[in-house]
C-alpha cells in the first residue's frame, strides 16, 4: 500500500510537470499543525503573544484557521506557517516539537497531526473567511483540475470579487491528508462566499467551469468553512 501511494504521488507530480512545462507552480510551502482546542479565545491569544515557535521554525508568516462549519469535533483548528520553499518547511518541522511545548500552552490544545503543503498554483496569502474542500483527484486529471480552479478564480475576480483560490498537495500528510488535495477559496467575509454560491445556482457562466472541473475528481471528502487570521510576520 505504501509503495502504491508513493508511486501515485510521483506520477501526480510528473503529470503536472509535463503538462506545465515552461510554467511555474505556486511559490513556497506551508506547514500545518492540526489541533483540538479547549478554550479557543485563550489559545488564539497565546498564539498572538508568543512568536517564539514561529521564529524557531523560520516561517515568513504564520497564523491559524478555526473551523466554523463542518467541523469534526469542538475546537477544531490548525496553526499554519508559510515558508519560501519546501526545503525550508521540511527543515522547520524538525526544529519544533509541539509535544514539548510549555505545559500551560499544551493545556489549551490536543495535537492531532501535522502536514506540509505545496501550492500547485499561484496563491495570494490573504487570510479571511475561507471554504476548504479536501478533494481526491486522479493523477491523470491533476493538471486540468488545477487549470480549472485557476480559471474559476480569474472569472470571479473579473466580476469584482476579492477572492483567492488555491490548490495544495500534501507532503508527509499521513493518513489524514495523503489521499486528497486541499482546494481553498478565501474571501473577506462569509456573505461573499455565500453570494458566489447563490450565483452558481443561478447558472452564471463560470458555473459550467466548476462543473467540468469538479467532475475530474473521484470524491469530495470534506467541505468546511474556516475563519483564518495571520498573527505573525517575519518582516
Amino acid at each position: 500500500k505504501f509503495y502504491a501511494i508513493l508511486v501515485s504521488f510521483f506520477i501526480s507530480v510528473a503529470c503536472f510537470a509535463d503538462d506545465h512545462s515552461g510554467e511555474s507552480v505556486g511559490k513556497g510551502a506551508f506547514s500545518t499543525l492540526m489541533v483540538q482546542v479547549s478554550d479557543v479565545d485563550a489559545y488564539i491569544q497565546a498564539l498572538k503573544s508568543n512568536d517564539g515557535p514561529f521564529k524557531t521554525v523560520g516561517s515568513v508568516a504564520a497564523g491559524y484557521c478555526l473551523t466554523r462549519s463542518g467541523n469534526d469535533y469542538p475546537g477544531q483548528m490548525f496553526v499554519w506557517n508559510a515558508f519560501d520553499s519546501v526545503s525550508d518547511a521540511m527543515a522547520g518541522v524538525l526544529k519544533y516539537d509541539p509535544y514539548k511545548a510549555p505545559k500551560a500552552f499544551n493545556a489549551l490544545r490536543e495535537v492531532k497531526y501535522s502536514a506540509i503543503f505545496k501550492p500547485l498554483n499561484d496563491f495570494k496569502l490573504d487570510p479571511g473567511i475561507e471554504r476548504l474542500w479536501r478533494i481526491a483527484v486522479p493523477a491523470e486529471n491533476l493538471s486540468k483540475f488545477v487549470e480549472g480552479i485557476v480559471e474559476i478564480e480569474s472569472a470571479l475576480r473579473e466580476q469584482g470579487y476579492d477572492l483567492n483560490m488555491g490548490v495544495f498537495m500534501a507532503l508527509a500528510g499521513g493518513a489524514a491528508e495523503t489521499k486528497t488535495l486541499h482546494v481553498r477559496a478565501a474571501a473577506r467575509d462569509g456573505a461573499t462566499l455565500g453570494k458566489i454560491v447563490d450565483e452558481y445556482f443561478e447558472g452564471v457562466p463560470w458555473s459550467e467551469t466548476w462543473n467540468r472541473t469538479i467532475a475530474m475528481a473521484s470524491s469530495i471528502e470534506t467541505d468546511t468553512i474556516e475563519e483564518c487570521e495571520q498573527v505573525y510576520s517575519a518582516d
